[in-house]
């Protein structure tokens, strides 16, 4: 009968490459070099896709905005979403919290898009990014109020709003300091007077300005 140890010995050179392969003394085995292709894997979660938004000037054009992975453009042309906010980086990372996105209805370039995670204490404030050619480079208007973009109602419906008559007219209604006003394509923001606020046991029911369509 074979000894256990002389058995074993046996399956460990049946294993090595090329069956019995041995190195020199001191010196390692050859190792075959082998060149690497590196892609995205995709892992089918981490977030809500909260809105789904389609051009009313240019067909086959729409956008989809996230609770933390910011926001994106379908390609037609290459058949897949495109991430639109990629360029914001570590020290953007509170703007990829999308509470809301707009739609320019007299422009099709036009894109806005409002950036803001939380609106804990500590949290910073948010912004409106607002972009001129379809996403593909912004220009940020901070604002003296935070944003939720993960918080509770952050997929109830839309709080940002183009006038569909005059377009550099917008309207935002945030989450606990009433309704927000910009008259130059988001650049500049004023909060309109008169406008109830909110009272803060109901600071997540959202509110969400909208047009009559005898006015669209």
């Amino acid at each position: 009968m074979m000894r256990p140890c002389l058995l074993l010995a046996l399956l460990g050179l049946a294993i090595l490459p090329g069956g019995s392969q041995t190195a020199p003394r001191g010196r390692p085995l050859p190792v075959k070099q082998i060149r690497y292709r590196w892609r995205h894997v995709r892992i089918g979660g981490g977030g809500f896709v909260d809105g789904v938004y389609f051009s009313r000037r240019q067909a086959g054009l729409m956008y989809a905005r996230t609770d933390v992975g910011g926001a994106y453009r379908w390609s037609a042309r290459r058949q897949r979403w495109l991430s639109i906010t990629d360029w914001l980086g570590p020290a953007g990372d509170n703007f990829t919290g999308i509470e809301a996105l707009a739609l320019d209805p007299r422009d099709a370039r036009r894109v806005y898009l409002a950036a803001g995670l939380y609106t804990f204490a500590r949290s910073p404030q948010g912004a409106i990014l607002r972009s001129a050619d379809q996403g593909r480079s912004w220009k940020i208007s901070r604002v003296p109020f935070k944003l939720g973009g993960n918080e509770d109602g952050r997929f109830d419906g839309n709080r940002l709003a183009v006038d569909p008559r005059q377009d550099r007219i917008l309207f935002y209604g945030t989450r606990d300091r009433g309704l927000w006003r910009s008259p130059d394509f988001g650049a500049s923001w004023r909060p309109v007077s008169g406008f109830p606020s909110i009272p803060a046991s109901r600071r997540s029911r959202p509110r969400y300005p909208g047009f009559r369509p005898a006015s669209i």
